[in-house]
């Protein structure tokens, strides 16, 4: 096996970061813990220019022991000048990001035309506390269900509203199942509430699918308070995120709650699925952006239509998160990051333990569940410490 010297030094610097940043948490849940009557938490603040700590902020309290921390999007890229074994780097070089990026063909969705566009969703509702975009792939039936039934009644609690969207592209010949794609088209007739577009299904595409979501809440959904995107593997206790949501986050404004990744500590891969093309990012070793892990994240309404300007004027990216909730927001501009890493986490065994032993006063409200089995245990857990929650009594005049 060939040992590559800077790899490892590379591994070795992120480690170095990590550790610092557990120290800060660990102080941080210290600070907390030792003082809880008075509810105060210690907030780290982060500068998208300035990767490490610079100051401790004023907390923002996220439900029981959470840690918000925030970072500040600077407009704009310092130029740097990558060096690549490809004579032809410099032709990929985009001066607006400061760094290379090959060509992509993003009108498909920013200038397409709907397959299937439900644009009544959001309209129908008054007032809509929450809009939630998902990213689906098309045979995905039950993950489809299960989130439709966790934002309705009887775990949508009175009196929020929320309203389920889900968002796909088309497959082509080869992936078709006859079977499953005429249960999908009863599926659409059913429930309206899927959007479609003519683009392939595929793990590369998946920017094109953030891009539909933002077009689509930019036209037809004006009147959400807040709007949360998620994947459809992801489960969240909605009794939890509903009050959160509309009592808190919808406070705040050009704001996008998520688990943040730090500009200078995420390595860009160079092998792998996610690989990305050694004639993009040409001699850069770390995502020169914050963004979020993109499995949760919430954002405020009056984000969307700066952000659906911004998309037009970014350079395609296709490692979604990194492009839209990194590039696109560091385009719009005066983006705060709050981050609410401490709440939601991927690994589902580790919700499912804090729910049974801390029951309501559980730190998440939110994982990602791959197997249905494991989503179904999630749900059921929720609904048992959620049982006995006070609820005013409805009056009945006759």
């Amino acid at each position: 096996m060939r040992f590559n010297l800077g790899r490892a030094a590379n591994v070795c610097y992120s480690a170095m970061i990590f550790s610092q940043v557990l120290i800060w948490f660990y102080v941080c849940v210290d600070l907390s813990d030792t003082n809880s009557d008075s509810a105060q938490t210690a907030d780290v603040v982060l500068r998208a220019d300035d990767p490490t700590l610079n100051q401790l902020a004023r907390p923002v309290m996220l439900g029981r022991h959470t840690h918000s921390s925030k970072i500040t999007q600077q407009e704009g890229l310092n130029p740097t000048n990558p060096k690549n074994e490809d004579d032809d780097w410099q032709k990929y070089f985009n001066p607006l990001l400061g760094h290379t990026i090959l060509p992509r063909n993003p009108w498909i969705v920013l200038n397409g035309s709907y397959l299937i566009n439900p644009t009544h969703l959001c309209t129908q509702h008054r007032d809509l506390d929450l809009v939630v975009v998902v990213h689906t792939a098309p045979y995905n039936f039950v993950k489809r269900q299960m989130l439709r039934e966790s934002f309705s009644p009887p775990r949508l609690p009175r009196p929020y509203t929320a309203q389920v969207v889900f968002m796909l592209g088309t497959l082509n010949s080869t992936t078709i199942d006859r079977e499953k794609e005429a249960n999908l088209s009863q599926e659409i007739r059913k429930h309206k509430d899927i959007v479609r577009m003519e683009f392939q299904e595929n793990f590369r595409n998946l920017t094109y699918k953030a891009m539909l979501w933002l077009r689509w809440l930019d036209e037809f959904c004006p009147n959400a308070m807040m709007v949360l995107k998620v994947d459809d593997d992801v489960v969240m206790d909605v009794k939890k995120v509903l009050p959160i949501s509309r009592g808190l986050f919808s406070k705040y404004q050009r704001s996008i709650f998520c688990s943040i990744n730090p500009m200078g500590t995420q390595p860009i891969p160079r092998i792998g699925r996610t690989c990305v093309d050694p004639r993009e990012f040409a001699g850069v070793k770390i995502y020169p952006y914050t963004y979020c892990s993109g499995f949760i994240v919430f954002i405020s309404r009056d984000l969307i239509t700066s952000m659906a300007k911004a998309v037009r004027r970014t350079p395609m990216y296709n490692v979604d998160d990194v492009f839209m909730f990194g590039m696109v927001a560091k385009m719009a501009g005066n983006v705060t990051y709050h981050n609410i890493g401490y709440n939601i986490t991927l690994w589902h065994q580790k919700v499912y333990n804090c729910t049974l032993d801390d029951g309501i006063g559980c730190r998440y409200y939110g994982t990602m569940a791959k197997k249905d089995k494991y989503a179904v245990r999630m749900y059921d857990a929720f609904d048992r410490i959620h049982l006995h929650d006070f609820q005013i009594p409805q009056l009945i005049v006759k």
